[in-house]
Parts: structure tokens; sequence; C-alpha cells
């Protein structure tokens, strides 16, 4: 077994080896390593198991154009509100909530659909649960790109109220911020939430899709304000991940599509610093760890696997959309297609009622 956080002592890693063998017993292992033990063993099962997090598959959108023409060969799964649903919706979605969503798609057969489009008022929660479904095992689980906001222009309120230039980019940076410490993984336990690893893996998984994408548990805002603050709290007790193209961080040679990044926010490209040799041991372990995307959609997917992992990670909602705005529709090219316009809006037809019997 390859060693990955270079300040965990040799114990934990002889107790990984016997853990992982079911030569060690619960009971003959101190409590921190043991839990120490179990997180390691989630993070190999999910990197063994396809490690979708850092896949070029990631993230798993579709747009509106290429729903409206597949209707009828893709399942829509509509998971807002009621409410919500009722007002309007897709014609032939399935209005089905976070917390039966497993049940939902484990009583059907998903294989008879090309796709299964998860979809929300903007884009932001049906990509954490899209990343959750993927992560539990379910391949052909996509979210649909801003959600209903591009549907149709009845529901737009969702991304035009949300966009804009925040103040606090007068406070960005434009230096290459890198971390001189390492961390554990998040100190949690899985023994006890089934018979076997796998049930484990996904009993954890669907435990956390219960909770929902919610406010301060799982994405925070960027105040309109100065000094930069997410949900009222000062960003300086966030641990701050810029997550996409190394040039959305910073400028790079002639290039010009950045406007720089929070203060001592760090940068994860997509596809690689994820992985368990790579950066994910300078994320720490007892900080609350705030990540941000071109649209807040790429980190709701980065968020969902984080929160598996143990981290008390949340996405920034509408990302790059809802702090230099101006600036991303002047580099459209860059940073389409992840950038709200909305004169995209295709006015599609949508339905009003219940979810079909």
């Amino acid at each position: 077994m390859t060693s990955i956080f270079k300040n965990l002592n040799i114990s934990f890693f002889i107790v990984v080896t016997f853990f992982l063998s079911g030569c060690l017993k619960d009971e003959d292992t101190p409590v921190f390593e043991t839990a120490l033990a179990e997180n390691a063993t989630l993070l190999f099962y999910l990197e063994d198991h396809g490690d979708y997090i850092n896949s070029a598959s990631m993230p798993s959108i579709v747009d509106v154009d290429e729903l409206y023409n597949n209707l009828n060969n893709y399942l829509v799964i509509d998971t807002r509100t009621n409410t919500e649903f009722i007002v309007g919706h897709i014609e032939g979605a399935i209005n089905i909530q976070n917390d039966s969503l497993i049940s939902y798609i484990n009583s059907i057969d998903i294989n008879q659909y090309s796709k299964v489009v998860l979809v929300s008022s903007d884009g932001q929660a049906s990509s954490y649960y899209t990343s959750l479904l993927k992560l539990y095992g379910f391949s052909n689980i996509y979210s649909l790109l801003f959600g209903m906001t591009e549907w149709n222009g009845t529901f737009s309120d969702a991304w035009a109220n949300n966009v804009g230039d925040s103040p606090a980019i007068e406070d960005f940076r434009f230096g290459n911020y890198i971390p001189d410490s390492s961390y554990n993984l998040p100190n949690i336990s899985i023994s006890g939430l089934g018979k076997n690893l796998e049930e484990q893996v996904k009993n954890r998984i669907e435990n956390i899709l219960k909770i929902g994408f919610v406010s301060d548990e799982t994405y925070v805002a960027v105040d309109p304000v100065r000094p930069i603050s997410f949900n009222g709290e000062n960003a300086a007790n966030f641990f701050i991940v810029c997550f996409g193209d190394r040039v959305f961080y910073i400028q790079n040679g002639f290039d010009d599509v950045s406007v720089g990044h929070f203060p001592d926010a760090v940068s994860f490209v997509p596809e690689v610093t994820l992985k368990s040799t790579e950066s994910l041991q300078i994320l720490p372990d007892k900080r609350k760890i705030a990540v941000y995307s071109y649209s807040g959609q790429i980190s709701a997917f980065v968020v969902a696997y984080l929160r598996v992992l143990g981290y008390d990670a949340k996405s920034i909602l509408y990302g790059a959309n809802g702090i230099f705005y101006t600036y991303m529709v002047n580099k459209y090219d860059f940073y389409s297609p992840f950038v709200y316009i909305p004169s995209d809006v295709r006015n599609y037809p949508y339905v009003a009622g219940s979810s079909p019997e």
C-alpha cells in the first residue's frame, strides 16, 4: 500500500494493512488509529471503484438542448420540492426528493434509459446529488446544466438574481499559494454502517444524500460586502479551494482569463489533485473547506466527494458567476459553457401539476 499522508506515523500503515486483510479486530486497535484505517479504506474503495471524482467523465452534466432532443430515451428526475414541481416541470419528469433518490432508482431498471437526468432549480443541488449517486455506483446519472433556469424563462430567477460582481474581488491575489502543511484524513467511522465494505460505503453515501443540499451544511454564498465573507462568516475561517483550470486561478503567460483568487486559496486541477497520491493530503481535517468553480456546479460535485470522505466541505453557490460575472461574460470563449447568459434560455415547453402515476 502506497504512503499518501506524509505526516502519519508508521503504525497507521500497519493498521490499514491488517484492516484491509481482515486480520485485525476493532477491539485490538486504538480508536484513533482504527478510525484512520476505516477512512483510508473508504478512500481506497472509491478510488478502486472508478475513482469518479478524478475521471474524465466528471462532471456528468447535460445541457437543455441535449435533454430536449432526447426526452424519449432519457429519464428526468426532478429533485425540487413538490410545490415547485407542480408550478411547472419538464413533461414526463418524475418528482423525487433527495432522501428517496436511491430507493426510487433501485426500484426501476435505469438501464432502459440512455441517461437519467437530475433536475433542480439552478443545477447546484442536482450536481451534488448526481455526484453522490455516481459514487454510490449508478453509472448513467447526469445533472441538468443550470437546472430549470435555461429550460424556460419562467424559472430564470434562480440564476438571474444571483449573478454579479462582488466587492470581494478587490481583495483577490495573483500569487501562487502553496500550503506548507499536510493532514490526516478526517476522523470518521464506517464500520457500523453495514456487514461488508461495499455496504458500509453505500450506507454512508445514502445517509449523506438524505441530509440534502442545504445552506451552511453543504453550501455557502459570497456576501456582497468587504471583508470577504461566506454566509456572514469571515472567509479567513475557511480553507478555500479554487477548482478549475490553472488559468482560472492565476494568469499564466499571456492568458488574461483570471482575475486572481481569494487570499490563500489553493488551486486544485480536475482529474489530478483529488487523488490520494496528489494534493488531497493538504486539505485540513478539522477546518471548514469552501470550494468554488466557474458556476458552482462542478464545486458541488467536488464537495459531495469530500463530504463522503468526512471533510466539512461546502460549495460556494454560483461560483465565479456570483463573484466576477462581468469579467466572465467578457471572456465568454474561455468560460463557456459555465457562464450564465440570459439569451441562452430556450423557453422549451413545460407542464404544471403532479407527477404522472
